[in-house]
């Protein structure tokens, strides 16, 4: 960052035990799904594997479509 004023972030971890997806209403064929319903623990898993250790993107390689 190429700012003179000091910033501060915090960071909010919160794991859900269910998938999140967004709700069917909201989904159609003018506005389709970018990514996969997302797990927190199936991702933490992910980065378990190889394929994770090779993406540019976990996000994207994970539940990307």
């Amino acid at each position: 960052m190429n700012s003179k004023v000091e910033k501060y972030n915090l960071g909010l971890l919160l794991y859900a035990r269910k998938v999140m997806k967004p709700e069917e209403k909201l989904v159609d064929e003018e506005h389709p799904l970018c990514y996969k319903p997302f797990d927190h623990y199936g991702y933490l898993r992910f980065f378990l594997i190889e394929e994770a250790l090779k993406a540019a993107s976990g996000m994207k390689a994970y539940c990307g479509i």
